[in-house]
Parts: C-alpha cells; sequence; structure tokens
C-alpha cells in the first residue's frame, strides 16, 4: 500500500519519496520496518501468495474445456487475452488491457519468409508512464502465425475476432477488447458476437481465475492473471525474456521465477551425493537440464559434470553467475 502511495506522489512530482532516504517520511520507513518485524515473529506472511505458472497440462485443458479457443465469444477474447499477455508481456491487470486499441496490434507480413505476424505496439504501462520519451522498447513484440494448428494459431485467432467485430467498430481508435453479447452464449458465425462497447474492468480483472474454476484447473494451484506472465518467464531464457516483457533490468524477473520439482529435486540431490556415493533411485545428472540461462550447458554425464549441474542450480536459486557466451547481450544471467 505505501508503495501505490510512493507511485502516486511520483507521478505527480511531489518531490519527496517514502521509500527513498527523504527525511521527511523517516519515521513512517521506521514505522513500516517495524510492522513488518512484528507479523515475521508472529509467522505472518511465511506463506507466499505468489501466483502459480500455467503448466501444459492446465493450458492444454483450457482449450479441450473450451475457455480458450475461438467457439464462443468468450472463449475468443480469452485467448485474445491470454495470447497477449504471454507473447506481449502484457500485465495481467485490467488497466494496460483496458487500454488497449485496435490500432496498437497491426498484422503484418514478414519479407523474409513470407509469414504473417502481429506486432504490438505499446502505450504507457506501470514502468513507462510516458513522462521519459526515451523509455520506450527499443522493439515492438510480435507473434507468428501457427499454422501447424489454427486453433492455437495468434493471426487466425486475430481474424476470426476482426470478423466478428462490428464492422464500423474496426477504428484504430476503438478499443481492444469488446463486451460479448449476453443473450445468446453460442451465438452462430452470421449472429452478433460482440456489442459496440469496451469490456467490462471485473471482467478483465478476474478472467484467469474465472478460466480456472470453469476447467476445474487444480485447486492447490493460485492461478491469477500474473501466472500467463510468470508462464512466459518460465519458457524463456533471460535474454529472451526482457525482449517479451520490456524489463529494463533483469533482476525484476526474479519476482516471475519459480523452482519446479524438477529443479528442486535436482538441488536435493546435488547437496546429498558425494563422487563416491551415487543412489540409484535419484535422477542422474544426465537426466536434468535446467534452461535459466542463455548459454545453456547441458550434462551428458554422472558425477563427472557436477560442476555443470552446480552451475545451472546457482542460476535457479538466483545467484550471481557469469555467462561466458560471447553472443549475449546481457553477461549475467540472474
Amino acid at each position: 500500500m505505501i508503495s501505490s502511495i510512493d507511485r502516486k506522489l511520483k507521478r505527480h512530482k511531489y518531490g519527496k519519496s517514502i521509500m527513498a532516504n527523504d527525511i521527511e517520511f523517516e519515521e513512517t520507513r521506521q514505522a513500516l520496518i517495524s510492522k513488518q518485524r512484528d507479523l515475521k515473529a508472529q509467522s505472518k506472511g511465511g506463506k507466499p501468495l505468489k501466483a502459480d505458472p500455467l503448466s501444459d497440462t492446465d493450458i492444454n485443458k483450457l482449450y479441450e474445456c473450451k475457455q480458450l479457443g475461438t467457439s464462443t465469444p468468450t472463449s475468443l477474447i480469452n485467448t485474445l487475452w491470454y495470447l497477449n499477455n504471454l507473447h506481449f508481456g502484457i500485465r495481467g491487470g485490467s488497466e494496460e488491457h483496458r487500454q488497449i486499441c485496435w490500432g496498437d496490434i497491426q498484422l503484418k507480413r514478414d519479407p523474409d519468409t513470407g509469414d504473417e505476424y502481429l506486432e504490438y505496439y505499446e502505450r504507457t504501462t506501470e514502468t513507462r508512464t510516458g513522462d521519459d520519451v526515451k523509455n520506450v522498447r527499443l522493439c515492438p513484440p510480435r507473434m507468428y502465425a501457427y499454422p501447424e494448428n489454427r486453433e492455437r494459431c495468434p493471426v487466425y485467432t486475430y481474424m476470426s475476432y476482426q470478423s466478428l467485430r462490428p464492422a464500423d467498430f474496426c477504428k484504430s481508435g476503438d478499443p481492444f477488447y469488446l463486451a460479448v453479447v449476453t443473450n445468446n452464449k453460442s451465438p452462430a458465425m452470421n449472429e452478433k458476437w460482440f456489442l459496440r462497447a469496451p469490456i467490462g474492468v471485473n471482467k478483465l480483472q478476474n478472467i484467469m481465475k474465472l478460466m480456472a474454476k470453469e476447467a476445474c484447473l487444480p485447486q492447490n494451484k493460485r492461478i491469477t492473471n500474473t501466472s500467463v506472465r510468470k508462464t512466459l518467464i518460465q519458457k524463456m531464457t533471460d535474454s529472451l525474456q526482457v525482449y517479451v516483457t520490456g524489463h529494463k533490468n533483469t533482476g525484476s524477473l526474479n519476482n516471475y521465477r519459480t523452482l519446479n520439482n524438477t529443479h528442486k529435486h535436482a538441488i536435493s540431490h546435488i547437496l546429498s551425493t558425494t563422487e563416491n556415493n551415487e543412489s540409484g533411485g535419484r535422477p542422474k545428472f544426465a537426466e536434468l537440464k535446467f534452461q535459466s540461462c542463455p548459454c545453456d550447458v547441458v550434462s551428458t554425464g554422472s558425477t563427472s559434470n557436477t560442476a555443470d549441474v552446480m552451475l545451472h542450480s546457482s542460476q535457479v536459486l538466483g545467484l550471481k553467475s557469469v555467462c561466458s557466451s560471447s553472443t549475449s547481450k546481457f553477461e549475467d544471467c540472474c
């Protein structure tokens, strides 16, 4: 809450910061630290409330249950929101999605390969408010057509949406996400699917929770709008993560990183074994592959490659590691 107030003061150019070292808010910071220590001593805040990333099984189930796809107006809007999060790194909350206009996402064709793709031109975001004209994405993110699976093809989804929107509501300044008709949940292709009005704020704020509920995703997982952005971070190496999400500091991505069971098992294995004491019940190093660095090193042996696996484990744990790849723009992998 205090950080939110601090951002509000910064946007209005107040000149003083609560979280910085300004003397005017020294007592506020001390009170905050005291409260944090008190809550920690009471064992409150020990259980993380972070969102869980979506697994491939979760995503497949969302498609199977028609929560994603192009079969209904709701599933079409859900899919557009999901793809924009996943491929463009847009934050899952309602604010950034509500401000997207139809002209911000453009259908283009790659002159080299002839493949169609969608390109996103970003407006203001939480970290790029427009105060600094130089603080912009250096390269607009894209998502290419996936003709092998039309149901999951971003370009096909976009073109389907374009054909079903009201014809006079496709100007560049019109809202991208439109409200769906409510009197018919499964209209025919020649019937009305969308209204000439933007989608509601509450719908966008809870869109992933509603999808998870309708698809009966595991209740032990905390699925929220942030889950899609977290899925993006899990799938990409650091250099590609920055390209998609637009982060300037790779350290900020640690908030989205998660250790899966394979990583946890591997770390425990490394700490439990010695060179002359290999247990057949544990996974061999040759079976483990970590993808948290642009210069992935894949172990090919057993105990002889302990250093390689330890390198990857340190990257997974967020420890500082220097990448030796000369092709990577980022020398610090984590």
